[in-house]
């Protein structure tokens, strides 16, 4: 198979005279009415003057915010590909299109007839506004980050036991964030984790009642969230096989809902003293984006300039953090002088996850001790309550991340047959968080196909999906046949 960006220049890849254009609609990276805009340019539609002051927030991507001028632009692009009376051409190559900036933090899997291909849509994934730094522009500074010593898995010692999937967002863990782009934090923030959350509170013991080999593995937003996954865990034991927790890669967006992103986002705004109509700005974008998404609070929004706003970010959920982080990454807010959004989630993201598909998994594992009674302990995590025991010497993780399609073929290939494959197959962290689709189990047996896709993957790929940099090139894991349409 070429790479991702050598596809649409086939001949064979044109569009119908009336329906959709070929151009990736968002999904769980992409700023995707961004990407539409740059094919504007490139194919030289007409951009007559619109508002771009006020944006309307979207559901298709946690980074991606609608003013008047992109709607106007995306249809101006859509006349142009998909009909509107005109006559259909192959759409251009797709690197005419990409973000001049490049960048590698936009990596996710799509399908392509049921095929899973790498993909990436042009822009570094931290930030939704082509504006701002590039990731090798930016800079943060973590003081007093612990360095967990974590075994390293083999797959083929797994064979016969059950992978359970949890899902963890990409935060980074440890240590006090004191600086993002040179900006001196006033406050330094707690970096709380993700995948390393298991290692951070080695020092605090668990109730009196458990015997030394229990340990904080997970955890939750709730208690009902976690007894579904010990309810699996005990499930593969009547079946006589191990369940071994399995850390999964939440969407790039869910660290804004993090209270260290969040924190960090309110401190290099504030610190930047934004003027009167700057702040008059960010009020009415967040109270949009509350409105849009539905977000309820136990308090009103007491707005940026009210000296409450810390607190209130603190107290009223993940929804309301994860709007306003979104609130500040506008063109608005970034012509009045806030910084640039997108070096605050990349401080706050483990560097092993910024360049990982959506599902990816394998990083952080361990096995499930789901007999353990867990309501009474606390997880020692300001965004999640609950927590999931397991045992303490049997924790560790693969080389690297492994996309869910390698490590998971049995649910990926039931994703596949479930429905519309942009959907079912390109949302499994989404879906394993939710609900799978009626007959699908959250959980995969370690059998030799697993064994050999993810020991073929890291022959490959040594380090896995891990760092900016030792990614696969576009295209590279599709082009081999042992990846291909399984």
């Amino acid at each position: 198979m070429p790479w991702m960006g050598q596809l649409a220049a086939d001949n064979t890849y044109e569009l119908p005279d009336v329906g959709p254009p070929l151009i990736p609609p968002g999904g769980q990276f992409s700023p995707g009415v961004g990407f539409v805009n740059r094919a504007v340019e490139a194919w030289g539609a007409p951009r007559p003057p619109r508002d771009e002051s006020v944006v309307f927030p979207s559901a298709i991507s946690p980074y991606l915010n609608i003013t008047e001028g992109d709607l106007g632009r995306g249809m101006d692009a859509a006349m142009g590909v998909s009909g509107g009376g005109l006559k259909t051409a192959p759409v251009p190559h797709l690197g005419q299109l990409a973000d001049p900036r490049g960048g590698s933090g936009n990596w996710f899997i799509r399908h392509v007839e049921g095929k899973p291909i790498m993909s990436d849509e042009g822009t570094h994934g931290f930030s939704g506004l082509r504006t701002g730094k590039t990731p090798d522009q930016m800079s943060y500074k973590i003081e007093g980050a612990p360095t967990p010593q974590r075994q390293t898995w083999d797959i083929a010692n797994l064979e016969g036991k059950d992978l359970i999937f949890g899902v963890k967002d990409r935060t980074a863990g440890g240590g006090l964030l004191t600086d993002v782009g040179g900006r001196k934090l006033r406050n330094p923030v707690a970096m709380e984790a993700g995948a390393d959350y298991s290692y951070l509170h080695e020092g605090v013991p668990l109730p009196p009642g458990y015997d030394k080999d229990a340990a904080r593995i997970f955890a939750s937003a709730s208690k009902a969230a976690a007894s579904k996954l010990n309810n699996e865990a005990l499930r593969s034991l009547e079946a006589g096989r191990d369940p071994i927790f399995t850390s999964m890669a939440m969407a790039r967006g869910a660290g804004d809902s993090a209270k260290q992103t969040a924190a960090t986002a309110y401190q290099v705004a504030k610190q930047s003293r934004p003027s009167e109509a700057t702040v008059e700005l960010i009020d009415k974008q967040m109270r949009a984006n509350m409105a849009a998404e539905k977000v309820k609070t136990e308090t009103p929004f007491p707005g940026f300039g009210s000296g409450k706003l810390g607190a209130w970010l603190d107290e009223n959920g993940l929804k309301a953090r994860g709007a306003f982080v979104r609130a500040l990454d506008t063109k608005g807010a970034r012509a009045g002088g806030v910084p640039d959004i997108g070096e605050v989630r990349y401080a706050n993201t483990d560097p092993r996850l910024r360049t990982t598909p959506t599902g990816s998994s394998g990083l952080f594992m361990a096995r499930m001790r789901p007999e353990l009674e867990a309501a009474g302990v606390d997880s020692l995590h300001s965004n999640y309550p609950a927590t999931i025991l397991g045992s303490k010497a049997d924790r560790g993780g693969l080389a690297g991340s492994v996309p869910f399609h390698v490590i998971a073929p049995d649910l990926h290939r039931q994703l596949l047959a479930a429905g519309e494959p942009r959907f079912f197959a390109n949302n499994p962290a989404q879906l394993v968080m939710t609900n799978m689709p009626t007959g699908i189990s959250k959980t995969q047996t370690v059998t030799p196909e697993v064994v050999d896709r993810v020991s073929e993957f890291f022959r490959k790929y040594p380090k896995g999906f891990a760092y900016a940099g030792g990614v696969p090139a576009l295209g590279a894991l599709a082009s081999q046949d042992k990846y291909e349409g399984q």
